[in-house]
């Protein structure tokens, strides 16, 4: 379906703390972990990757999704 999120394209979804749904997929290599995350209507998108040592656990990159989709002006939850 155009304009929609597919689980047939490997896709994972989560709400955030502040109640976005929110689809995305990592991946890594030797030295870096990459990732992609939107909202499922694609209105709202970010790439990242974070270079080093693997983190010890997600907190991490879960906290850039966090950080982009929940304290971004406009987002549900509130801007801070």
């Amino acid at each position: 379906m155009p304009g929609r999120a597919s689980p047939f394209l490997g896709l994972e979804s989560v709400t955030l703390s502040c109640g976005v749904r929110n689809y995305g997929k990592t991946g890594r290599t030797n030295g870096a972990l990459s990732g992609v995350a939107a909202t499922g209507d694609g209105t709202h998108r970010m790439a990242f990757d974070i270079n080093g040592d693997w983190p010890k656990d997600a907190s991490t990159y879960v906290g850039v999704v966090e950080a982009e989709f929940c304290d971004s002006p406009g987002a549900a939850g509130g801007a801070r």
